[in-house]
């Protein structure tokens, strides 16, 4: 995150001030090696609309990592096998998210009701062959729950 930002902004870490932060409004960190993230990563991003994550071998995101991202409107977290879950406080705040693209995220094995419910105020969900990431069980309770929304369900 922080060599993006420098990149971006074309200053030192230590240079970057609220102003430059608050100008930010999409981070791409796809295929870095990155197998962790800090719940701060994010924190002073305000207008961050589109968070690429795509291509890191991470297992989880942290609890709260979303928080503080009101104004997020994409995540695209394909090429991510390695991911086992969200965390229960995905997008939790986030009434401006509009889309999520969940491609080859194989491990990802279930969802929790929260982020469920939340997924259901997506305008767009993009998924790679749910069928084999998702079990029958999670399946089911996902599509029951999308078959009452507006949401543009796209499979591939």
């Amino acid at each position: 995150v922080k060599a993006f930002l420098e990149q971006g902004i074309k200053k030192p870490c230590a240079d970057i001030t609220e102003a430059d932060l608050a100008s930010i409004k999409r981070v791409a960190i796809p295929r870095r090696g990155v197998v962790e993230f800090k719940a701060d990563d994010f924190s002073g991003l305000p207008n961050l609309e589109i968070l690429n994550i795509k291509g890191n071998p991470f297992e989880t995101l942290p609890e709260g990592m979303t928080k503080d991202l009101r104004n997020l409107k994409t995540v695209v977290l394909f090429g991510t096998p390695s991911l086992k879950f969200l965390p229960h406080d995905f997008l939790e705040g986030n009434e401006l998210m509009e889309n999520i693209h969940l491609f080859r995220v194989e491990n990802l094995k279930t969802l929790s009701e929260s982020v469920i419910v939340r997924l259901g105020n997506l305008k767009n969900l993009k998924v790679l062959d749910l069928d084999s990431a998702l079990g029958q069980p999670e399946q089911t309770r996902i599509n029951e729950i999308f078959s009452k929304t507006n949401v543009e369900l796209t499979f591939y």
